[in-house]
């Protein structure tokens, strides 16, 4: 069987990169969000020269770029070779969900306690995009990013710099899974509920409410996940 490569033909223009960042968290951020987006899939290899060609950069960026998505669990590193991109066990999935709504549920209970008041604004308006979100028709992948992106600003007030880092590792992991996840228009009315309960709660400082609905949030996907996922569904 032929092996699978991100990128059979690089294309002759180099892609542009994010400002402000090192080239390599640049490179990585954008290869992580191609993963969770299901541009790129499991068992995938990811070749430093294909890559490097891709976004007109050396190869030495693009080594740390991968090294970075192997700390965060999406490749294995394999000498000479390259990088593959891994499939996560159906029971390495579990603990990922388990791992996420738990840290979810602190990260919101904190945001109930310190996130400041000229933040609240924001996260009150995104209720606006849940709303849409809810409506026949609007994708799975849509929905899930919309809830991921509500968790990350979330998180900024409800967690220190280093602790977020660690909060968006595993949310990533558990995003890259809703690939097994089907478009529920039922889920999405109940998701858009639990989100307004949320947001009510941090803007109200209700630390014990924002902790339930937070954990609550990521149950509905969980719930709904690893039913599908091959290897926990034959036991």
């Amino acid at each position: 069987m032929a092996r699978r490569t991100a990128s059979a033909t690089p294309p002759q223009a180099s892609e542009p990169l994010g400002a402000n960042l090192p080239l390599d968290v640049a490179i990585a951020h954008r290869l992580i969000r191609e993963i969770i987006g299901l541009k790129l899939q499991p068992g995938s290899w990811l070749r430093e020269q294909e890559i490097a060609e891709r976004f007109g950069v050396s190869r030495s960026p693009v080594r740390e770029a991968l090294r970075h998505i192997a700390k965060q669990g999406f490749v294995e590193m394999h000498p000479w070779r390259g990088a593959q991109l891994v499939e996560l066990s159906g029971e390495t999935t579990v603990h990922v969900f388990d791992m996420l709504e738990a840290m979810y549920g602190v990260v919101a209970k904190h945001a109930a306690q310190s996130m400041p008041g000229d933040k609240l604004p924001k996260l009150r308006g995104y209720l606006k995009l849940v709303d849409q979100a809810a409506k026949p028709g609007v994708s799975m992948q849509e929905r899930v990013g919309l809830s991921f992106e509500i968790g990350r600003y979330i998180g900024k007030w409800g967690t220190t710099a280093k602790t977020y880092e660690v909060f968006t590792h595993v949310g990533n992991l558990a995003m890259w899974q809703h690939r097994f996840m089907q478009t529920e228009d039922v889920f999405a009315r109940r998701s858009k509920e639990v989100h307004y309960v949320l947001v009510s709660a941090i803007e109200t400082r209700d630390p014990v409410r924002a902790e339930w609905a937070a954990r609550a949030i990521v149950d509905l996907s969980r719930d709904r996940i690893l039913p599908h996922i091959p290897d926990i569904a034959k036991t």
